[in-house]
């Protein structure tokens, strides 16, 4: 399993980028077929083919990142080390006509635990990844300032987060599409709590509307000095049946609607948020 995807090896201080490119003539659909790797400590990125057997066997954000996160984070490396993996995962549903399809994975060792680490986040920012064209970003290393990651259509660029940095997420966000004049950027972005690696700090994305919160993995990306990653894309996600997951959507969608346990989640969550229900 360790031929998968790339190995990132330390050696005098440098990381050294090897993988064994894979075919991906019969790509699954649902999948891109492209991963990000991107070496913050060198200021270098490489594109590699999404491994089938990996998409298959390890099924959605959680799967392959934390096989990847199994397969090329030693036991000794810690949680801050620069040799730790933050992995940005989409599933094979997001980006698609699927319910809730909107979700994506960060994946990393995390500091609360020193084990494996997970979180997620809805909104639009993984199903702008996939659009953007990858599957998967794969980030290691430290950078020597704060940085941007900006993935646009393909196009990768990393451009100084120094302005960003100090500001809270949503300032953030907001200053990062605005600088980038497009404000249909999608940013996941840390905020001061991410900076100063606070042990339950989150990754926020969509105007800071949403939060992959879990296992301190803002405290991961901060301690990278990666202050966000903006991505932009015009591509589409294949589909093997699109009529088949047309149909089980409808279905999925009308069950929810007709649920009776489902029903009464959805008064329960409309009276708490009912302005009466706080007065």
């Amino acid at each position: 399993m360790r031929r998968h995807i790339l190995a990132v090896i330390e050696r005098h201080h440098f990381y050294i980028i090897n993988y064994t490119k894979l075919s991906t003539s019969k790509l699954l659909g649902g999948y891109i077929g492209r991963i990000l790797k991107v070496d913050l400590s060198r200021g270098e990125w490489i594109t590699v083919p999404l491994d089938i057997s990996l998409a298959k066997m390890y099924i959605g954000g959680y799967g392959t990142g934390g096989r990847v996160l199994y397969d090329f984070v030693a036991p000794w490396v810690s949680p801050f080390d620069p040799m730790n993996l933050l992995i940005f995962s989409t599933g094979p549903v997001t980006g698609t006509a699927a319910p809730i399809a909107g979700r994506y994975a960060v994946v990393t060792k995390s500091p609360m635990t020193g084990f494996f680490g997970d979180a997620s986040s809805g909104g639009f920012w993984g199903a702008e990844l996939k659009f953007a064209g990858y599957d998967m970003v794969v980030i290691v290393g430290r950078a020597p300032k704060p940085t941007l990651l900006v993935i646009n259509d393909g196009d990768v660029e990393l451009k100084s987060a120094e302005p960003y940095w100090g500001m809270n997420a949503r300032e953030a966000d907001q200053a990062i599409r605005s600088d980038l004049g497009d404000r249909a950027m999608k940013v996941a972005t840390i905020g001061q709590a991410g900076e100063r690696l606070v042990r339950y700090a989150a990754i926020m994305n969509d105007n800071a509307e949403r939060a992959a919160a879990r296992c301190s993995v803002g405290a991961v990306m901060g301690s990278k000095l990666l202050k966000a990653v903006a991505v932009r894309g015009h591509g589409r996600v294949s589909v093997a049946d699109l009529e088949r997951l047309n149909t089980l959507a409808k279905e999925i969608t009308e069950t929810v609607k007709t649920n009776p346990s489902a029903s009464t989640s959805r008064k329960e969550v409309l009276l708490e948020t009912s302005p009466s229900s706080s007065a």
